[in-house]
């Protein structure tokens, strides 16, 4: 037998109640969500950063090669897959590309490390364009 929610007032305000938690779950993850993306973006350009002012330093090509392999591996055994010498170049061209941390917090909040990253890949890819032109 079907009960009905008219019939049932208990069941209608439990229905609400569930309606109204499922928001806030739902509310609170989204939250979540956006923070860990901007301080993980905020993180990857700090490492960038980090890595191009004080470790390459003007380095020559080979010796910042080595570094960034080192660093990589040191960090993906550490960390996972994330800090992988790929990524960590990444880390560092997203640096090189968004100079201004000013400029990386702000826009940090509205954009994820994938989004940064392609931005990252075409503003690069242009620029090479136009060099070579």
């Amino acid at each position: 037998m079907k009960v009905s929610l008219k019939s049932n007032p208990g069941m209608q305000a439990t229905y609400a109640l569930v309606a109204d938690i499922r928001l806030l779950i739902e509310e609170s993850r989204q939250k979540i969500t956006f923070t860990v993306n901007s301080e993980l973006t905020l993180l990857y350009w700090m490492i960038g950063r980090r890595i191009q002012l004080e470790i390459l330093k003007g380095a020559r090509a080979e010796y910042g090669a080595a570094i960034l392999l080192n660093v990589g591996k040191q960090l993906e055994k550490e960390f996972g897959q994330g800090f992988s010498v790929k990524n960590v170049r990444r880390m560092v061209k997203f640096a090189l590309l968004f100079s201004n941390d000013k400029i990386v917090a702000t826009v940090s909040r509205q954009l994820t490390w994938s989004q940064f990253y392609c931005r990252t890949c075409v503003s690069l890819t242009f620029s090479h364009v136009y060099v070579y032109k």
